[in-house]
């Protein structure tokens, strides 16, 4: 007779996750100082104009990985507990994302930063134009949140998979994708120093502080 399996819910993943970040990331400050470094060896390789011009790609290809990311999430929580998602792990899967949206990066960095179309990263593109002292300052910050974001996402894939196999996972409806998506998104503003701590206990899936890409 097959043992039935356990079950745990979407507060109980989540707790998870917050666990898993706890243990493998450093603290805030010094993960923070470690994007800071990898900018800075990057800036020290380039001059200004290449420097900016690969800042603006990997914001493109940053947030088109995480509205994949999230669309594929929400997909995949509406099937969790079927048979055959994430059953070999998020590797493969996050792996063809990636090379999906790389492959269409420079093109769709022409059609945001040179021909200013598709509305993304407006602000940015009013900086660009209105402030351009500013402009880098602007695109780091979308750099630090897009990144720490996207990996986060990532780790979310990794520990969903993990629980996945011994548990059946509840707390399905259709709200569970924003709260999914805002408990990420604050522990990335966390992570870069735009909240503290409380700020994340028991928040809504709305409450993210407005630090999102542009800003």
């Amino acid at each position: 007779m097959t043992e039935e399996r356990k079950s745990a819910g979407i507060s109980d993943v989540l707790a998870t996750f917050s666990a898993h970040v706890k243990e493998h990331y450093p603290e805030p400050d010094l993960f923070r100082a470690n994007l800071r470094n990898l900018l800075k060896e990057k800036q020290e390789r380039m001059d200004t104009d290449m420097y900016i011009l690969s800042l603006e790609k990997n914001i493109v290809f940053l947030q088109e990985l995480v509205i994949e990311g999230e669309a594929a999430l929400e997909l995949m929580l509406g099937e969790i507990n079927e048979s055959g998602q994430l059953d070999d792990g998020p590797g493969p899967m996050l792996t063809e994302m990636e090379n999906g949206v790389k492959a269409n990066t420079a093109e769709r960095h022409r059609e945001v930063f040179i021909e200013g179309v598709g509305g993304m990263f407006e602000e940015l593109l009013e900086v660009k134009t209105s402030d351009p002292g500013n402009y880098q300052d602007k695109l780091e910050f979308n750099y630090f949140f897009l990144m720490t974001h996207r990996m986060l996402l990532f780790e979310f894939f990794g520990v969903l998979a993990a629980l996945k196999a011994d548990y059946h996972i509840g707390e399905i409806d259709e709200a569970v994708q924003a709260h999914v998506t805002g408990h990420i998104q604050m522990t990335a503003n966390y992570y870069l120093g735009n909240i503290s701590v409380g700020e994340i206990v028991d928040a809504g899936p709305d409450d993210t502080t407005g630090k999102s890409p542009g800003s």
